[in-house]
């Protein structure tokens, strides 16, 4: 989680309030940490992770 917190504060620093941010410019910053390949993840981005994931559970079915 810490590091998280690490990477959204590159784009929104600590003082920001984020109530203040519009919603188009938070969706922004999402889809762009999770299009970000990261190490601990074997260089995949979270995005491709987390569809491996659903595609395991929907092969695995009920």
């Amino acid at each position: 989680m810490e590091n998280s917190n690490g990477r959204v504060r590159r784009f929104l620093p600590s003082d920001t309030d984020i109530a203040q941010v519009p919603r188009a410019e938070l969706e922004e910053l999402v889809d762009r940490l999770n299009r970000t390949p990261r190490k601990c993840l074997a260089y995949r981005t979270p995005s491709e992770v987390l569809a491996e994931q659903i595609d395991l559970v929907l092969e695995a079915g009920p």
